[in-house]
C-alpha cells in the first residue's frame, strides 16, 4: 500500500511542477487551504521534533471550508519522507515512508498492531530451505559491540529478552526448548544438551539414561561415552548417585563408584554398607604404586621413591605361603592371610624393604619378626615406663603354717649337684625356651619368701645359741666365785 502511494506521488510530480510554483506554509494542519508545493522554516503540525526548513506537497479537497488533505513532507537536509491524510483534524500523526537505497532501507522501520495480531510473517516458499537463507537476517558492521541488539522483545517498559550482535542473548525469565511452558531459566525437553569445544563430538552431555535416571555423560573425540554421572534406584533403599566408567572397554559402563542417600561411599560395589565400602582386589594407594608383588594392600609413598614404583610404607595383606615359608603354595586362601607393615630401612635402595611389624592368620604378632610363636614376639630390645602383668597366682602360701622349706643341708646338696636353684630352669633352659616375665617374678618371689624364712629360722637359731651362752657364761662367774672363796 505505502509503496502504491509513493508511485503515484511521484507520477503526479511533473504534473504539479508544471502549474504550481512553491508558496510558504507554516501550519501544515490549516484549514481552508489551497493544494500546491509549501516550504517553512517554522513547521507546525509538521511530524514530531520538526524544525528549520522543511517542505510540503498538500492535495486538498475542493471544498475549502473542511481540512481533508492528503500530504507528504520531508526536511531540507536528509532522505526521510513522511505522509499523512488529515481526515479534518489538523494535528493528525505523521507516518514516515521507508525508501530504499541500493537494497538498503533509509531508516528505522515501527510496526503497530492490535492484540492477537502477527507483526511480521515471512514465508519462504518451496519445499527445501538451504542455510545461509532466511527469512530474517540482521547485519552488523561491529559484531563485538555490547549495545549492537538484533533481537528485544520489550513489554510495559520492561525488557524481557535481547539478542546482541556479539553472540550474547538475555532472558529475563525462562527460555524453553522444545517446550512452550519453561519451569526454569532453561528447560530442554525430548532430549539431551551437549556442550563441546574443540570438535562436535568430544564434550559433555546432559540428559536422561531411561525415565527416573538422569546422568551427565563425558564423549572423547570419537564420540564414544567414556564416563557418566547417574541417579540410580530413585525413591527406594539403593537410591544413589553412581559414578561410570567404561572400564577397559566393556558396554555399557560399569559403575565404579557410588554415594547413596545415607551418605555411604561404594568404590567397587553399587550397595555400600558403611560410609566407606570398598569392594573388589587391588590397592589402597597414596602416591604411587607397584603391583609386581601380587599382594593386595595400603601403600603410602615415601619422601623419595625408588625407581620403579617403590614405598616408603606399606600395609600389605599377604598369603602366608608367599611371604613366611609356611605351607599351601599355590593356595592363598583367605584363612592363611598374614597382615604385614612394612617400612623402607633405606629409601635410596629399591631392595631395603623391611617388615616392621606382622600379624600372622592365628594373632601372634611379631616385631621385628614374621614368625612370632607367642602372641607377642620381639626380636630386639624392649623400653618401657612401666610393664604390668598378670599378678594371679602369687607365691603367699609360702608364709601359711603348714608350707616346709627344705633344710639347708638338703637345698646345698641340690645347687651342687645342679648348679641352680631348686624349681629355677637352668642356663640351657633359658637359652632354649625363655622365660614369661609373669612367671619368673613370681618364681623370684617365692624364692625370696623362702630366703626370708631361712633367715628368719637362723635368726631364731641364734637367739638360742645367744641365750645358751649368756647361761653358760652366768654358771662359769658363779663357779669362779666359788673357787676364790674356797681358796682364802
Amino acid at each position: 500500500m505505502m509503496k502504491s502511494i509513493a508511485f503515484l506521488f511521484f507520477l503526479s510530480i511533473p504534473y504539479f511542477l508544471l502549474a504550481q510554483e512553491t508558496k510558504p506554509k507554516d501550519d501544515a494542519g490549516q484549514m481552508g487551504g489551497i493544494s500546491g508545493f509549501f516550504e517553512t522554516y517554522n513547521p507546525v503540525n509538521f511530524p514530531a521534533g520538526a524544525n528549520g526548513w522543511w517542505h510540503l506537497l498538500d492535495v486538498r479537497h475542493s471544498n475549502v471550508n473542511n481540512n481533508f488533505a492528503m500530504q507528504f513532507a520531508g526536511s531540507f537536509f536528509d532522505q526521510n519522507l513522511w505522509f499523512r491524510k488529515t481526515n479534518n483534524v489538523p494535528n493528525t500523526e505523521w507516518s514516515r515512508v521507508l525508501t530504499e537505497t541500493n537494497g538498503n532501507l533509509n531508516g528505522k522501520l515501527y510496526m503497530l498492531t492490535s492484540g492477537g495480531q502477527n507483526f511480521f510473517t515471512g514465508h519462504q516458499a518451496g519445499g527445501t530451505y538451504s542455510f545461509p537463507g532466511g527469512i530474517f537476517k540482521a547485519i552488523t558492521d561491529n559484531p563485538y559491540g555490547q549495545m549492537n541488539v538484533f533481537y528485544e522483545g520489550v513489554a510495559g517498559g520492561v525488557t524481557n529478552f535481547t539478542v546482541r550482535a556479539d553472540g550474547q542473548g538475555y532472558f529475563a525469565a525462562g527460555l524453553g526448548i522444545g517446550t512452550q511452558n519453561p519451569a526454569y531459566k532453561l528447560t530442554v525437553a525430548g532430549g539431551d544438551i551437549k556442550a563441546y569445544n574443540f570438535d562436535h563430538n568430544s564434550g559433555v552431555t546432559i540428559g536422561a539414561e531411561a525415565p527416573e535416571r538422569p546422568r551427565i555423560g563425558f564423549h572423547a573425540s570419537d564420540n564414544s561415552r567414556r564416563f557418566r554421572i547417574e541417579m540410580n534406584s530413585i525413591n527406594s533403599d539403593y537410591e544413589r548417585l553412581g559414578f561410570f566408567s567404561l572400564n577397559g572397554g566393556q558396554s555399557p559402563e560399569q559403575e565404579v563408584f557410588s554415594i547413596n542417600k545415607n551418605g555411604n561411599l561404594g568404590i567397587g560395589t553399587p550397595l555400600p554398607v558403611s560410609k566407606l565400602h570398598i569392594a573388589g582386589d587391588g590397592f589402597i594407594t597414596l602416591g604411587s604404586y607397584d603391583t609386581s608383588n601380587g599382594v593386595k594392600g595400603i601403600h603410602f609413598a615415601g619422601f623419595r621413591d625408588v625407581v620403579p614404583n617403590y614405598f616408603g610404607a606399606s600395609i600389605e595383606a599377604v598369603p602366608e605361603w608367599l611371604c613366611c615359608g609356611y605351607p599351601g603354595a599355590g593356595y592363598p586362601g583367605i584363612k592363611n592371610i598374614a597382615l604385614n607393615f612394612n617400612v623402607h630401612s633405606d629409601p635410596g635402595l629399591a631392595d631395603s624393604k623391611l617388615t616392621a611389624m606382622s600379624i600372622r592368620p592365628n594373632g601372634n604378632v611379631g616385631i621385628g619378626t614374621i614368625t612370632p610363636e607367642e602372641k607377642f614376639t620381639v626380636n630386639g630390645k624392649i623400653k618401657a615406663n612401666e610393664i604390668r602383668v598378670n599378678g594371679s597366682g602369687a607365691p603367699d602360701y609360702v608364709f601359711e603354717p603348714g608350707y616346709k622349706v627344705e633344710t639347708l643341708e638338703a637345698l646345698e646338696s641340690y645347687i651342687k649337684a645342679n648348679k641352680h636353684l631348686p624349681e629355677v630352669p637352668s642356663a640351657k633352659e633359658f637359652e632354649r625356651d625363655g622365660m614369661a616375665i609373669g612367671e619368673m617374678n613370681k618364681l623370684l618371689l617365692k624364692k625370696i619368701e623362702e630366703l626370708t624364712l631361712y633367715i628368719i629360722d637362723g635368726r631364731k637359731q641364734n637367739l638360742t645359741r645367744d641365750r645358751l651362752l649368756l647361761d653358760q657364761k652366768a654358771k662359769i662367774t658363779e663357779l669362779e666365785q666359788i673357787l676364790k672363796a674356797q681358796k682364802k
